[in-house]
């Protein structure tokens, strides 16, 4: 991808990176780029060690959130539907109560007008 720079006498379009992360795989890669940069490439094993680590946990935190993300709308999708339900059956008991609970009622096209309205 090309990005214009605006320099001040002309503008230049410049090869770019993108990358997407998420905030946790943010941290990991900072974190790493600032021990690799000060220690030229040569860091101490332990602290290569202790960041491969990290990353692993990094990794198992993003499982994580994925995973309590996808449950969070399997519930909230519940909820509405549940919603749904009850808001059908109120607008049915208010039906009934105005045009009585009698066989004209069932047979009507009422109880198909309200599941439409209320989905």
């Amino acid at each position: 991808m090309r990005v214009p720079v605006y320099l001040s006498d002309r503008t230049e379009h410049v090869v770019a990176e993108i990358q997407i992360r998420t905030i946790a795989m943010d941290f990991w890669a900072s974190l790493e780029h600032k021990i690799y940069y000060k220690f030229e490439g040569n860091a101490p094993e332990y602290i290569s060690r202790d960041l491969q680590e990290c990353a692993k946990m990094v990794s198992e935190l993003d499982d994580k959130m994925l995973s309590l993300n996808e449950a969070i709308q399997e519930c909230i999708a519940q909820q509405d539907k549940d919603q749904i339900q009850m808001n059908e059956e109120l607008m049915n008991g208010v039906c009934r109560d105005v045009l009585g609970n009698n066989k004209e009622y069932k047979d009507s096209k009422v109880q198909e007008k309200v599941t439409e309205i209320v989905t």
